[in-house]
């Protein structure tokens, strides 16, 4: 198994030499780049199976471009030419998806726009992975089509495995951000914020270990409180000023003492919990409404995004980041005017708005983006607002339509393009034990990549197939003390691990 992660999600049955093919397979190039760099840590094992039933279409699509200019009839071209524009909506959703996926759980809006927050971070972009899966294997226009039924299954396996990753992502975080800060809480406090940390760990635990049928709408409402916790625990413990009445509100007892209910009433299957759980629920975020001003919708902004032409994706992106690292600054500092900030996304998305409809290559939608970087510019110096890398917008952006503009050009003289980033790779042997007749394996994954990426190669393996329905229970070990290991556990610094199998 020396085939690495990218070189599988990427494995063209030759390159094609039909324009039609150029963007699918770029992007398919891009998210499987993305993900085998680790630059994704949610709906990991979905989105990969996802990128490879992707890419299966696509080398069916340039099988049957090639067959359709030998044949008579009109069978394999009717066949092609309906596959094409859905198979490049289905993987440009899902580009826009893996662009921004790691903010949600470094994110300050969970304590801004608390009805919608949940939902467009992190429900909507599960739906739009879970969307792309589906139709890539049930639409009747991909060849290879699956019974609804068999895919149905087979989805439900990883989207659990998904699932339960992340919360375990998020509930390691909240315990990395609070106990690094944990001088910033009173000494009450901070006993309430540990109790919260142990049972939240607790309650996943129940949960997920449950010997009747699992309760997804209760792993739902831990997952939710999880997520908002992470939220509240970057702005309390990150403000450019702790002594803030933002800050201090959310380093309260009357934030953090409703959470013990929250987690006895998750726990609990009766009808009667569960209706207290919502009713509790709906309190805790009415508070933390309450203690925080009202935030910024940045919606608008991420679905501009998949509009933007190739010519100017780059420099929208540019602008779209910008807004991003404005509205995080002003939940910090709360002496930035939100109207300010409102206004200025605004004049963004006027702008996106304006120009994804333009033509490729128009001269006036360039000089829209080059206008709207040099406003937006003059209110993030006024806010002392520092982009990535030090860079001004103004820059950014224009080195954004430099690379557009190289990547068009490309594409207009049918050069193919490589993967944006590659990794370095390593090979790390895997001992597998808990079932007999599986020889060590050798996989080969970027430095960067994370053990929930070596278990996606190794559950594709045919020995393995059989234990899949178990694999919630499959655990890494490994180190001098052969101690069990985060699947968020990077594989830089490893060489050999051991899988074993429940």
């Amino acid at each position: 198994m020396s085939q690495s992660l990218l070189d599988t999600l990427t494995k063209f049955d030759k390159p094609s030499d039909y324009p039609a093919m150029e963007m699918i397979e770029s992007l398919i190039r891009i998210l499987a780049s993305s993900v085998a760099s680790a630059q994704v840590s949610r709906n990991t094992h979905t989105l990969c199976t996802a990128i490879s039933r992707a890419l299966d279409v696509c080398n069916q699509t340039s099988a049957l471009i090639t067959k359709s200019l030998t044949e008579d009839v009109w069978d394999s071209f009717l066949a092609y030419s309906k596959q094409i524009d859905p198979l490049e909506d289905y993987l440009l959703k899902l580009a826009v998806e893996v662009l921004d996926a790691d903010y949600l759980e470094k994110s300050t809006s969970a304590v801004l726009n608390l009805d919608t927050w949940i939902n467009d971070n992190w429900e909507a972009k599960r739906k739009t992975v879970d969307e792309a899966y589906h139709a890539l294997y049930t639409d009747e226009k991909f060849t290879g089509a699956m019974k609804k039924e068999d895919v149905e299954r087979d989805h439900k396996a990883l989207r659990i495995h998904d699932d339960d990753t992340f919360l375990d992502e998020l509930i390691r975080l909240f315990g990395s951000k609070v106990q690094d800060s944990s001088r910033l809480f009173g000494s009450r406090v901070w006993n309430t914020v540990k109790t919260f940390r142990d049972e939240l760990k607790k309650s996943r635990d129940s949960l997920l270990t449950q010997a009747n049928a699992r309760d997804e709408e209760a792993v739902t409402y831990l997952t939710n409180i999880a997520l908002v916790a992470n939220g509240v625990a970057e702005v309390a413990t990150k403000s450019t000023d702790p002594k803030s009445p933002q800050a201090l509100n959310l380093r309260s007892n009357k934030v953090w003492k409703p959470t013990e209910t929250l987690l006895k009433l998750v726990v609990k299957t009766d009808a009667e919990s569960k209706a207290e759980l919502k009713k509790e629920w709906d309190k805790w975020i009415q508070l933390l409404k309450d203690l925080t001003p009202e935030g910024i919708d940045v919606k608008r902004l991420k679905e501009l995004l998949s509009y933007m032409r190739p010519s100017y994706f780059l420099q929208a992106l540019e602008l779209i980041k910008a807004c991003r690292e404005l509205v995080k600054k002003q939940a910090e500092d709360s002496s930035i005017a939100l109207d300010d900030v409102k206004q200025a996304v605004e004049d963004v998305v006027t702008a996106l708005t304006k120009i994804k409809s333009a033509k490729t290559n128009d001269d006036e939608a360039h000089s829209t983006l080059k206008t709207a970087a040099t406003e937006l510019q003059a209110i993030l110096s006024d806010k002392s607002v520092e982009l990535e890398g030090g860079k001004s917008l103004d820059k950014a952006v224009g080195d954004g339509k430099t690379t557009d503009m190289e990547r068009f050009n490309r594409w207009e003289a049918r050069i193919k393009a490589n993967p944006s980033s590659e990794a370095k790779e390593i090979e790390l042997t895997v001992n597998v034990s808990g079932i007999t007749g599986v020889p060590s394996q050798v996989v080969k994954v970027g430095e960067k990549a994370t053990l929930d990426i070596v278990l996606w190669k190794l559950s594709s393996l045919t020995e393995l197939s059989s234990k899949k329905a178990t694999m919630q229970k499959w655990r890494f070990k490994g180190g001098s003390d052969n101690s069990e290991m985060s699947l968020s556990q990077k594989v830089e610094g490893l060489t050999t691990v051991e899988l074993v199998i429940a």
